[in-house]
């Protein structure tokens, strides 16, 4: 039985997310199976992925999300390490915003893995990013709760879930390689309140300590 990997999904009439969902689910379906991720009234990320870890019949659970590529061979080296080492697993350890021209160089040239041209960044990639994608037991997932849904929408908790894997895990992993954010244009649901109140409350409710946050 093939790897699965999950992805939280759901259509917002966004042509450019569509394009990437399509292409980049016949893209993960060139080596492991697909299970699409969505959640019961409004959309809310962190349920939506703790909804396809308990879908998904492989020991490791791989989450990504629909616009985010990364190179197979990444997703199997983070596979190994989460296996070996029990920690969340980052399948890569650069994070780049492509732009909308870079996005369409990519489409162009997609098909070698190692993605062989200049890309742009909308800011320069990032080297400690909390979102994208994720790879770790499911065992372990379920074993420390998840990713809280008490998130609105999306954004505050990659990394709330990343204290939390930090703390209770004794640390995080990452994979060298990108991750290629693919361009679209920006529509999420961000407040003072989601991304503040809420991590305080987080952090005070699982004993962390704010230093953790803000590091």
């Amino acid at each position: 039985m093939r790897q699965q990997v999950i992805i939280p999904w759901r259509d917002a009439g966004c042509t450019y997310r569509r394009h990437h969902f399509d292409f980049l689910c016949n893209y993960y379906s060139e080596e492991f199976d697909i299970v699409i991720a969505n959640n019961p009234g409004d959309f809310n990320r962190s349920a939506a992925r703790n909804i396809g870890v308990s879908k998904t019949h492989s020991d490791v659970a791989v989450v990504i999300d629909a616009d985010n590529y990364i190179p197979h061979n990444q997703i199997y080296r983070a596979i190994e390490k989460a296996n070996k080492t029990g920690k969340l697993v980052k399948p890569f350890n650069l994070f780049g915003y492509l732009t909308e021209d870079s996005t369409q160089i990519f489409y162009e040239f997609y098909g070698i893995d190692a993605i062989e041209f200049e890309p742009s960044y909308i800011n320069p990639p990032q080297n400690d990013f909390t979102g994208g994608a994720y790879v770790i037991k499911k065992s372990t997932w379920q074993n420390i709760g998840g990713m809280d849904e008490g998130f609105i929408g999306w954004g505050a908790e990659d990394d709330a879930f990343h204290i939390l894997c930090k703390k209770r895990l004794g640390g995080i992993h990452t994979i060298p390689g990108n991750d290629f954010h693919l361009y679209h244009p920006a529509h999420r649901v961000t407040s003072e309140y989601n991304y503040d109140n809420l991590m305080i409350e987080y952090v005070r409710n699982k004993r962390l300590y704010y230093r953790d946050w803000e590091t």
